[in-house]
């Protein structure tokens, strides 16, 4: 099964090749992402799919316009690391097809940031493991077999390193 870059590539380039090269090519592309990368791309692109159909306009290729109105969109109920999913998996697919990404235009760039700044997300303050609390966890892990002894250890030395 040749991947989509490969089978875009023009014909003259791979057609004098190994069959069997070519598919081993195809298997070590593919296997450049994690599976569920390639899930959640997949289903971004979906949904930019959708704002697209929505607004009457093109998604490829997509305007810088139109990804800043649907980042902006997206602002309203997404977080700012979901926005930045996305508009990874626009740039992917332009590029695959050979295409400038409109997610690296300046503008889509200056509304992120400003995104960013204003509803951005902020790191949920966690309190540190005290030795109680280390003492507590320990108890916990009580069995005596090998990965118990194993998992204590590691408990400690992160405690100890900090």
């Amino acid at each position: 099964m040749a991947s989509l870059a490969l089978v875009r590539t023009a014909r003259h380039a791979i057609e004098n090749h190994d069959p069997s090269l070519i598919e081993e090519a195809c298997e070590y592309e593919s296997a450049a992402q994690a599976p569920a990368t390639r899930r959640a791309y997949a289903a971004d692109w979906r949904d930019f799919l959708d704002y697209c159909a929505k607004a009457k306009a093109s998604a490829l290729p997509a305007s810088p316009q139109t990804v800043a109105l649907y980042v902006t969109q997206l602002a309203k109920t997404s977080r700012i690391a979901t926005i930045r999913r996305r508009l990874v998996a626009i740039a992917q697919l332009h590029k695959e097809r050979g295409l400038e990404s409109p997610a690296s235009h300046e503008m889509v760039r200056r509304v992120v940031r400003g995104i960013s700044n204003t509803i951005g997300s902020s790191q949920t303050k966690k309190s540190a493991l005290t030795v109680d609390g280390l003492r507590a966890l320990l108890l916990e892990v009580r069995r005596e077999d090998l990965m118990s002894k194993r998992d204590r250890a590691i408990v400690l030395l992160g405690f100890a390193v900090k």
